[in-house]
């Protein structure tokens, strides 16, 4: 992924966090669903991030069967887990104090 196309999703997570908006996640997506469906199921999975169940409903909305298909979802959107994991938890951290 690029890193503009990065921090474009990470500034629309971080104004997520606090509280999910349905459709603001289906009309970010519209240009990646399968992308935005690989963040909101790793979202679902971090505790620190909240919001499980929106997120859940979020990403098998996005990409039916995405929690079966995410490895290979992920891969086929060139998402590094991790990385943004942890870049999301840092600037959350910093402005928020949430983690």
């Amino acid at each position: 992924m690029k890193r503009t196309d990065e921090a474009v999703l990470l500034d629309f997570c971080a104004q997520q966090c606090r509280g999910v908006d349905v459709s603001a996640w289906a009309h970010f997506g519209a240009s990646n669903k399968d992308r935005l469906a690989v963040v909101a199921f790793l979202l679902a999975s971090m505790r620190w991030y909240g919001n499980r169940d929106e997120l859940l409903a979020v990403a098998e909305q996005l990409h039916h069967g995405c929690a079966s298909d995410f490895p290979a979802l992920a891969a086929g959107v060139d998402f590094d887990c991790g990385r943004f994991s942890e870049m999301l938890k840092a600037r959350l951290s910093h402005e928020h104090s949430v983690v």
